[in-house]
């Protein structure tokens, strides 16, 4: 199930949480998404670079495909 998801750039990590927030937007709704680390691979905040944010994305994408998005205001994920 291939769905839009626009991802907007608001990276945050969450170090005492060991994990990365952003959000998207499908269908104007936004769309939160947690992707929980292992601590060891955790990112510095503020140290994101655009290869993991394109992984993060591509981790999404592949969910939605197994996944309807019609009522979901969260995805949490783990990498």
């Amino acid at each position: 199930m291939n769905q839009s998801l626009l991802f907007n750039d608001d990276f945050e990590v969450l170090v005492d949480q060991s994990l990365v927030r952003f959000s998207g937007m499908a269908s104007g709704r936004k769309v939160v998404i947690v992707v929980k680390f292992k601590p060891n691979v955790l990112p510095k905040p503020g140290a994101i670079s655009q290869e993991l944010k394109f992984d993060l994305e591509a981790l999404v994408e592949e969910w939605t495909e197994d996944n309807d998005l019609d009522d979901v205001t969260e995805i949490s994920l783990s990498y």
